[in-house]
């Protein structure tokens, strides 16, 4: 049996947790990555972040892929 699924669990403060106004709720698509485009934003904004914090740079860079993503 093959499990492609693997729970992750992410405690954010309220501040990281806010919506930008009008926006639905980011949910990400595993077959985005089949895309070479998609496949392209993805590492483009995951390889700018230079936060030292890991959850802070974390947040920041779902929110930056997810807003690239979206465009």
């Amino acid at each position: 049996m093959r499990v492609d699924h693997l729970l992750l669990l992410l405690k954010l403060s309220p501040a990281q947790m806010r919506r930008k106004k009008g926006r639905s709720c980011f949910m990400f698509e595993n077959m985005w990555v089949q895309e070479d485009s998609c496949r392209q934003v993805i590492q483009d904004t995951w390889e700018v972040s230079s936060l030292h914090d890991p959850w802070t740079r974390l947040t920041k860079n779902m929110e930056a892929c997810s807003d690239a993503l979206d465009k």
